[in-house]
């Protein structure tokens, strides 16, 4: 598929005009023509590839989430990795293989925020009710989502509260030995994340991408510099471990080298300098009440046995 001979922003299946293909192909010459058109090739210059990357990445974030459920995996030696690499795959197919299609058929000018892009793709083909299709899956996606961040976010402030870094009411179980207050005060913010979004409707979008653009790289990067700090301390120790990436530090050094770059080009990308606005000195104010809190003698580990009520 690619667009008619007059240069029109619809696209048309190829017609017995082109003997080079049929419509289950695209020709050479019809393929030149689909990259030459709407300005060629980085029509709007790298700021678009840093605005695509970030978006890209935005896609992955929460990948991490599946190496929080070591501790309920019968073999987590096993469980863990497996489910990481399928998830990564699955990741790779929808949206890599996914958006291959969308390109090569809907010119992006087309492509806008007020409609799905899969959409177009469905209704250029002529598949019916595409949008409602579409409707299903976003919806379907995003609640399995919410669920999955939900989740984390409450395992995650129950084992701050356990730690002592959070008020000590977060790490409290109920009497069928659930986190029940960390999952409403996790529940809470996604309730004021959801009220925002009718008093911010043109705003908060690119608003909380880019918020937790920084969150999220900034734990990526975290967690490669505490891997290459773990492979130090047991080479040094001689101890075994288990190895499931390259040998040597190399990776994790291109990874870090990879998600400052991003995270730098932030800046030069339009609406994403909340990021370095917003996440620096968020990062700074946090780091001051970890050592103001250390300092107080505040964080007491809370007993393993606290119960509600």
């Amino acid at each position: 598929m690619a667009f008619d001979d007059q240069g029109s922003d619809h696209c048309c299946f190829s017609d017995a005009r082109d003997g080079a293909t049929d419509r289950r192909g695209i020709s050479e010459s019809r393929l030149r023509e689909l990259l030459g058109t709407h300005g060629g090739f980085l029509p709007n210059g790298w700021k678009g590839v840093g605005l695509g990357v970030v978006l890209g990445l935005f896609s992955f974030f929460g990948i991490e989430v599946v190496g929080s459920t070591a501790g309920e995996a019968a073999d987590p030696r096993v469980a863990v990795p497996k489910a990481m690499r399928r998830t990564l795959a699955a990741l790779v197919l929808f949206y890599v293989a996914g958006l291959t299609v969308v390109v090569g058929i809907v010119p992006w000018t087309q492509i806008g925020l007020g409609e799905s892009p899969f959409v177009r793709v469905f209704q250029t083909v002529g598949i019916p009710a595409a949008s409602h299709i579409m409707n299903f899956v976003v919806l379907t996606a995003a609640l399995s989502s919410a669920v999955a961040n939900l989740y984390f976010a409450a395992r995650l402030a129950f084992s701050l509260a356990r730690g002592g870094y959070l008020p000590a009411a977060l790490g409290r179980l109920s009497g069928k030995n659930m986190p029940v207050v960390a999952v409403l005060a996790s529940a809470g913010g996604m309730v004021a994340a959801l009220v925002l979004s009718e008093y911010f409707k043109d705003s908060l979008f690119v608003f909380m991408i880019g918020l937790s653009t920084f969150g999220a790289l900034f734990a990526w990067l975290i967690t490669l510099l505490t891997h290459i700090a773990f492979r130090r301390f047991h080479k040094r120790l001689a101890r075994a471990y288990l190895q499931l990436g390259p040998p040597g530090p190399w990776a994790s050094l291109l990874g870090l080298g990879g998600i400052v770059a991003v995270l730098v080009s932030t800046w030069w990308v339009p609406g994403f300098r909340i990021t370095l606005r917003a996440g620096a000195p968020w990062l700074a104010f946090i780091t001051v009440c970890y050592f103001a809190w250390r300092r107080a003698g505040s964080g007491k580990p809370v007993e393993g046995g606290a119960h509600d009520g």
